[in-house]
């Protein structure tokens, strides 16, 4: 420690910057100097940048340039995203919000960095906010409300690539209205595009696309596509072929397409330019038919964080990220009990042929998710997947009966030699007890909801009201 004394500050800084983050905690405790050469900025944006973004470990908090964090802001983060790191998946569920017996909540939808999230209650969304405390427990404030402009049932979608950005319109209604709105503390609930009637029933939204599913319609339909930034009234339809298809299930943007998951197969589709006006008919790129037919709930993961934006540092042109495979994971539709994995994988340089757009091939993996409950067990009944959450680095929830568990990273056997970081699902202990709920097998589907950074759950209850869960 003499050694140490003797150095000046800005080498002091640069050993801190090299040191473990354990190292610099316990050295900070040591005098005063070390103290607040700890508490620097430049200290803890390397040790976030080195430990948490360099690892691909998914970022803590609100989504937010790292240039713009404060240093008390990054250590946090760095703490927080180290612990989950370090304890996943043994992992325990401290409550930090609640709000009882309030109206049912028909859907909870988590917006990224785990602080802000929606209830929606019929016809109605409410805007919450978790206002940080010193110890376990939370303030919980409510920001706003909404209400539809007809007396139906809503549903919510999130744009997962652009925070704060949300599309509502009617949960089962075909032909119904569409909203896209912007969520902020300062300005919620602000319109971006309006649509008094739309085709279908609302899907998702990306970036300018809004998605919506027409396979209920006479003809068939399939995935309609909107561009809501131009407001226009063209779309692009992704069609189905319902015998061979099967219904709609989900769908998830990766490496420049749309992928279209249905009950026995998945088509991919290139990113459509939308016309202004009239309707244009896509022509898929390649289909992939699945083992057996799956429905929902269904995620995706691409087993890596997609980090922290910042407007100072900018990816060189020469050198793209090309996503190594995505995960799909889904529930079987002839046994409620069994998830199904699937995984694509990019091909090898000599597998690909120069007409190829869409260089992947569709590897199946099955694992089954029994519940462990003492009396179905002995019972022998056989227990619904009801839902299932995964964050882009692969850590996630999911629901059997009324069990939730966790995932987590892990390696995959790909069939014949090849090993792949994929979802593991935890078979242990249950983390936390859902409301027993009446009705659709499914209803737990949009109950719960994730934030992978924070490492925390939203859970509707049966009784009406929410909780607010912190995995510690």
């Amino acid at each position: 420690m003499d050694g140490l004394d003797k150095l000046v500050d800005d080498v002091l800084i640069q050993v801190l910057q090299t040191l473990p983050v354990h190292a610099v905690l316990s050295l900070r405790k040591t005098s005063r100097r070390y103290y607040i050469l700890s508490k620097l900025r430049c200290v803890w944006y390397t040790k976030f940048c080195t430990e948490v973004l360099a690892c691909n470990l998914p970022p803590p908090g609100p989504p937010c340039p790292v240039s713009l964090l404060s240093s008390t802001d990054l250590e946090s983060r760095t703490l927080r995203a180290l612990y989950l790191e370090n304890r996943w998946p043994r992992l325990s569920a401290n409550t930090i919000v609640y709000k009882q017996r309030d109206e049912r909540v028909d859907q909870v939808v988590f917006m990224p960095g785990g602080a802000e999230f929606l209830t929606v209650q019929n016809n109605k969304l409410v805007y919450w906010y978790i206002v940080s405390r010193p110890g376990l427990t939370q303030g919980l404030k409510k920001v706003a409300e909404w209400v539809a402009p007809e007396a139906v049932s809503c549903k919510v979608v999130k744009d997962c690539e652009n925070p704060g950005v949300i599309a509502v319109g009617p949960r089962e209604q075909s032909n119904g209205f569409a909203k896209v709105l912007t969520l902020s503390l300062k300005s919620p609930f602000a319109t971006l595009c309006e649509y008094s009637l739309v085709p279908g029933v609302i899907a998702g939204i990306s970036h300018h696309l809004l998605l919506l599913d027409t396979t209920g319609e006479p003809d068939g339909g399939g995935l309609e596509l909107l561009d809501w930034h131009a407001q226009t009234t063209g779309t692009a339809l992704l069609p189905c072929i319902p015998d061979l298809f099967g219904g709609f299930v989900d769908f998830v943007l990766f490496s420049d397409h749309i992928l279209v998951v249905w009950e026995y197969c998945m088509s991919v589709f290139p990113v459509p330019e939308v016309p202004a006006q009239g309707q244009a008919i896509i022509e898929h790129n390649r289909v992939f038919i699945f083992h057996e037919p799956i429905s929902r709930p269904v995620a995706f993961t691409t087993c890596a964080t997609r980090g922290s934006p910042d407007p100072y540092t900018k990816r060189p042109r020469s050198s793209p990220i090309v996503p190594h495979s995505l995960t799909i994971a889904a529930r079987a539709k002839s046994k409620a009990s069994r998830v199904l994995l699937f995984v694509l994988v990019r091909l090898t340089d000599g597998d690909v042929g120069e007409s190829m757009a869409f260089p992947y091939r569709l590897t199946w993996l099955a694992t089954d998710v029994h519940g462990t409950l003492g009396e179905s067990t002995a019972a022998r009944i056989s227990q619904t997947c009801t839902s299932l959450c995964l964050g882009s680095s692969g850590r996630g929830i999911y629901v059997v009966g009324r069990e939730l568990r966790l995932c987590g990273l892990g390696l995959l056997f790909l069939p014949p030699y090849e090993m792949q970081l994929g979802p593991v699902f935890e078979t242990g202990k249950a983390t936390y007890l859902m409301d027993e709920l009446c009705g659709d097998s499914g209803a737990n589907g949009d109950k719960v909801d994730f934030d992978e950074g924070m490492g925390r759950f939203v859970v509707a209850k049966r009784d009406g009201g929410f909780e607010v869960v912190q995995l510690i």
